[in-house]
């Protein structure tokens, strides 16, 4: 797919959000409103069973990326710019995950996407994107993260969950240009706050491809439909979130209340690249930990199958020498040995004399 042959149908709109913000549940969404998803989509799981909407192919691409800037998903680093090994990486794994071919518009959404703006914008042409900003609370991201449902994937500080969350919505909100066209939605209050819902779904309506010929009563119904089986989760009992980081919560929601784009006056929470360094560092040091460790598990069983055979050994010679007592013992006894007693200290008195 190049810049000249980019049409509604090759142009993808591109949704953007923090992990656990409510991406998945909205990407489901425009796919039942006939938006086209990735041909290698990532495959569902037991807190996502309807799915993700990701690409496989760009999904691997970003984590390649990052981590060769000495980054991973839940340690980004900053990006300002793209070289062009990595636009031609990613619009390698765009062309993989959608045919260049088809009649629905396409919907391309991996929340590492929000920290690597650079890089996608000039892999898509580098001109004006048409987005949906999603964002949510950063207590109730924090307790997503956390959650018992994240498997592997989770997170267990809330401290790096809010860094995260400010990491990836800032890097986000940065990455837009003002002749985006965006949707900005406040996921808490789509789902909570029926006025909110009614306003946002009418503009959702305007801001589909128009080839796709919905009106407000069947993407209301569709919504409805989809989120109806939401699963909610609540802030975490302990909110940790900076004052920074309220900030910037409360700037997303005014953007999201104008629909229009804002710079961010709120400064970075200090120590915030210090704690992504630190993680990544933890990361890369684990796999020579877990050598080390597997070098002394297998010296101390060597050690141990070493003591064990001297053990064997001394074990058997003591049971040899318990035997012969138990022998001699019982020659004492004999006729023979009293008989032949005084025989014995003769000989034994001879042998002192020479």
């Amino acid at each position: 797919m190049t810049d000249a042959t980019m049409t509604e149908h090759t142009s993808p709109l591109l949704l953007l959000g923090m992990h656990r913000s409510g991406t998945s549940a909205l990407v489901n969404l425009l796919g039942d409103l006939q938006l086209r998803g990735p041909k290698d989509p990532l495959p569902a799981a037991p807190d996502n069973p309807d799915g993700y909407g990701e690409s496989l192919s760009i999904i691997n691409a970003n984590n390649a990326i990052l981590q060769a800037r000495l980054g991973t998903w839940d340690a980004p680093p900053v990006v300002s710019s793209a070289s062009d090994d990595e636009v031609q990486l990613t619009a390698q794994a765009f062309a993989s995950a959608y045919d260049e071919v088809g009649h629905q518009p396409l919907v391309l959404k991996d929340p590492r996407i929000c920290v690597l703006m650079p890089i996608w914008r000039a892999a898509l042409g580098g001109g004006a994107l048409k987005t949906i900003v999603l964002f949510r609370h950063p207590d109730r991201v924090v307790a997503s993260l956390l959650h018992h449902n994240r498997g592997v994937s989770q997170l267990h500080a809330a401290v790096h969950a809010n860094a995260l969350w400010e990491r990836y919505n800032r890097a986000m909100v940065e990455g837009l240009v003002a002749s985006d066209e965006l949707l900005i939605c406040d996921f808490d209050a789509l789902v909570e706050d029926v006025a909110y819902r009614s306003a946002w779904l009418e503009r959702l309506v305007g801001f589909l491809p128009a080839s796709l010929g919905h009106d407000l009563s069947h993407v209301s119904t569709a919504f409805l439909s989809r989120f109806a089986t939401t699963t909610k989760v609540g802030s975490s009992s302990q909110s940790v979130a900076t004052p920074q980081q309220l900030r910037l919560y409360d700037e997303l929601r005014a953007m999201a209340n104008s629909n229009v784009l804002a710079p961010l006056d709120t400064p970075e929470t200090p120590g915030l690249q210090a704690l992504f360094s630190f993680v990544h560092a933890a990361k890369v040091t684990v796999p020579s930990l877990e050598t080390a460790l597997s070098a002394v598990e297998k010296s101390l069983e060597e050690q141990t199958k070493a003591r064990n055979y001297v053990e064997g050994y001394s074990n058997g010679q003591q049971r040899r020498i318990e035997a012969l007592d138990e022998q001699i013992a019982a020659m004492e006894q004999t006729l023979s040995w009293r008989v032949t007693k005084p025989l014995r200290s003769v000989q034994q008195r001879r042998r002192q004399g020479s």
